[in-house]
């Protein structure tokens, strides 16, 4: 499941010049009120733009290198 992700984020980057992959920080958890009260939303607040990489040995790592230091 992480090699699709690393393969799609890899042919996005070569398309279309931009990075997908990114972590969210943080989430902003809310309720809308005029729909469903009780409904319990999540939203991406913070992300932060990161390169998924494959490290080879015995037993594969994956590895999250942010590529930059500001969160958006």
């Amino acid at each position: 499941m992480l090699d699709k992700i690393i393969s799609e984020a890899r042919r996005d980057r070569a398309e279309y010049g931009l990075r997908a992959i990114r972590l969210v920080l943080c989430f902003l958890r809310w309720n809308n009120l005029k729909e469903d009260k009780h409904e319990r939303i999540h939203s991406p607040l913070l992300l932060l733009p990161v390169e998924l990489t494959k490290k080879k040995g015995v037993r594969d790592n994956y590895v999250l290198d942010p590529t930059t230091s500001e969160a958006r």
